[in-house]
């Protein structure tokens, strides 16, 4: 094989692209399978060598010396390896310097997973990610686990805490293991910990069988995220348990006694006042995990599975790159409306969250104002029923405003703002009314104690690093330009081969080149590995002579058992079983109508 299609096979390898379509890629692009001079078999055995290279030393060796690279090419690139007593490798926790910038803009509140196994060695992918400015995923630090007990999230909390700068999240959303949580507890005593509203709900499918109708999963929903205050909670707690539980109440049901338990963790009743940007549950973490699963598999080794979580980062980053021009270059559109504070937010906000405001601007036009106490020109608070009136005079989603006339504030009941950072509908009706009767300046907009900058367009521009950004003069940079060469090379080929004349000029000069190039004894940048053949190799791990620190390998695994998906949740599984036993009992009936038909066919 030629050097430059080793090249595009490892490259499209590390891209997730199979050994079939890129050898069809390769072939067409050299045009023909009979010009390339290798086959499709030659193709994954360069692979399959290249994957032996870079695991000689071992994973355990190769993942340290990944890091030092990494150390080398991204001055915020932190890790922490933990060791046992026998020098093998237990944990693993690293962080780049974007994701430890990126937690710096965004990182007030967090969600962390574990639900992912995404190696060979069978080690749970721990990730902490959160919302950025255009509401999209952003991962703030990843790890590789040995197991999930409480010493181990303590070691992981320290470490991310450690390459935070001690920099603690406001809250943090969890499922509900208890190791998880006795190891916030443990390092961050002052955040609050909130847990899965979604595992909640699909454990309750698991726990309580066919009690779990849609009538309680709607009652639940209610007390998950619409009660408003510990009344409100105890109350439609109990008329949820008299109507879903008639005559039995919860003391039958220990999964029920546990939920209630910790319902400061996961009832809007209490979440409210905390600040979560707008996650209530472990579903960001959940979404990430499956897109996940189109980037790393299972079998792979921990070497190679940094080269596709890498690949999985950069598209994220792509994407939101895409949000940021977006964000810049265009002006958002408002035209639409005479209200002062939309006018106001439409350049504030980025497109996503002002999209997010303009559908609470549209609802609230449904809803009235009623000050429930005589307004004075200045210097005191008001009050104001803000709710929906019905035909019949019924009031839905009745809430009150608390109106500071001195300095402009308006606060809602529904604490969407303190627990999201941004105005809700309510919010947005009270100021419309205000400035439309009363013409106080001070309701012409929102003010800027209630604008939150991590969802605003200028979000990036606060604060100083003790780190640079990582430079582009790296690895990636110098494929960059053997593709660039490439292209230039392929252009000037298919202007030349068409005339003799031209082509004999082409050979002449590129015969110069090279012998030029040899005279000046180009070395391979740093970063790149070459084979015993001379051959470069560009997307796995080989180690150099530099040392790096001594391990044994990877603590082994006490459970034997490893499948080779993702761990299957409860209800999911309770699910796929109630589908199997429907689809049998469906083939069963019609088993039994072929029968019959057959007896009458011959009665």
């Amino acid at each position: 094989m030629a050097p430059v299609y080793k090249m595009l096979a490892e490259v499209n390898d590390a891209a997730g692209i199979g050994v079939t379509s890129s050898y069809n890629a390769i072939s067409r692009a050299g045009g023909g399978r009979k010009f390339v001079g290798f086959t499709k078999n030659d193709l994954k055995n360069h692979l399959r060598t290249v994957r032996t290279l870079s695991m000689e030393y071992g994973d355990a060796t190769a993942l340290l010396e990944y890091f030092r690279r990494q150390a080398q090419l991204d001055p915020g690139f932190f890790h922490e390896v933990e060791v046992d007593v026998e020098e093998n490798i237990a944990s693993i926790f690293w962080a780049d310097g974007k994701m430890r910038m990126d937690y710096h803009y965004f990182g007030d509140s967090i969600s962390f997973d574990t639900t992912y196994r995404t190696n060979k060695e069978y080690r749970p992918l721990a990730l902490f990610v959160g919302f950025n400015n255009h509401h999209q995923l952003t991962v703030f630090a990843a790890a590789l686990l040995y197991d999930e007990t409480t010493a181990t999230f303590e070691w992981l909390f320290d470490q991310f805490l450690k390459c935070m700068g001690g920099v603690r999240p406001l809250s943090m959303f969890t499922d509900q293991a208890a190791a998880i949580a006795a190891g916030i507890r443990s390092v961050f005593p002052d955040c609050f910990h909130g847990l899965c509203t979604w595992h909640i709900a699909q454990n309750a499918v698991v726990n309580l069988g066919s009690l779990c109708d849609s009538d309680f999963l709607r009652e639940l929903s209610y007390l998950m995220y619409n009660a408003d205050d510990e009344d409100d909670f105890e109350y439609n707690w109990k008329k949820m348990i008299e109507k879903c539980f008639p005559g039995k109440g919860p003391l039958g049901h220990s999964w029920l006694q546990g939920v209630y338990k910790v319902r400061k963790k996961w009832s809007s009743a209490w979440v409210n006042n905390y600040f979560g940007a707008g996650m209530k549950s472990t579903q960001l973490s959940e979404c990430c995990n499956s897109n996940i699963r189109h980037y790393l598999q299972s079998e792979f080794s921990v070497s190679r599975f940094f080269v596709h979580f890498e690949r999985m980062l950069d598209n994220k980053r792509d994407a939101e790159e895409q949000e940021e021009y977006y964000a810049l270059s265009r002006l958002a559109d408002s035209r639409f409306s005479t209200s002062p504070i939309v006018k106001q937010v439409a350049n504030v906000y980025t497109p996503k969250i002002f999209k997010f405001f303009l559908d609470q601007y549209k609802e609230s036009l449904a809803y009235n104002i009623f000050s429930n106490t005589e307004i004075e020109p200045e210097g005191h608070v008001g009050m104001f029923d803000v709710f929906i009136l019905e035909d019949d005079h019924t009031r839905l989603d009745s809430r009150v405003l608390k109106v500071d006339f001195d300095n402009g504030e308006i606060k809602c009941s529904c604490r969407k703002w303190e627990s999201s950072g941004l105005i809700c509908k309510h919010q947005i009706k009270g100021y419309d009314m205000l400035w439309s009767t009363t013409c106080n300046l001070k309701f012409q907009h929102i003010p800027s104690s209630l604008i939150l900058k991590r969802w605003t367009r200028a979000a990036k521009t606060r604060g100083n690093f003790s780190f640079e950004v990582p430079s582009t003069d790296s690895p990636s940079k110098y494929r960059s330009r053997l593709f660039n060469l490439s292209a230039v090379s392929a252009s000037m080929i298919s202007r030349v081969s068409m005339d003799d004349d031209l082509y004999k000029s082409a050979m002449a000069f590129m015969t110069d080149l090279i012998k030029k190039c040899e005279a000046l004894s180009i070395n391979e940048p740093a970063g790149t590995s070459t084979s015993s053949n001379g051959d470069i190799c560009f997307c796995y791990l080989v180690i150099d002579d530099v040392p790096v620190q001594k391990v044994k390998g990877f603590k082994p695994k006490k459970d034997s058992f490893k499948p080779s998906k993702r761990p299957i949740p409860v209800a999911e599984a309770a699910r796929a079983l109630s589908k199997k036993k429907r689809k049998t009992n469906r083939l069963e009936e019609e088993h039994l109508k072929a029968v019959e038909e057959s007896l009458r066919l011959k009665l």
